[in-house]
């Protein structure tokens, strides 16, 4: 098997590469937008995540045959 310190290595290398190109702050960007999104459903349909539940999204992914 890999080493312990192999894998954390790697893994480190690859946080470091994604932090380069922007992954920190293009996250922080987007949490904003869905959360704004999550406050646009409930204002306008009054249900904040537009009638999807974690069941039926289970079923839209095993029908579409996304795991």
């Amino acid at each position: 098997g890999q080493s312990r310190l192999g894998n954390w290595l790697t893994k480190q290398a690859v946080n470091h590469v994604e932090e380069l190109r922007g992954k920190s702050s293009a996250m922080t960007a987007v949490f904003h937008m869905h959360h704004f999104a999550h406050a646009q459903n409930d204002l306008v349909t009054g249900d904040s995540i537009g009638g999807v539940s974690g069941k039926s999204a289970a079923a839209a992914n095993k029908r579409s045959g996304k795991t």
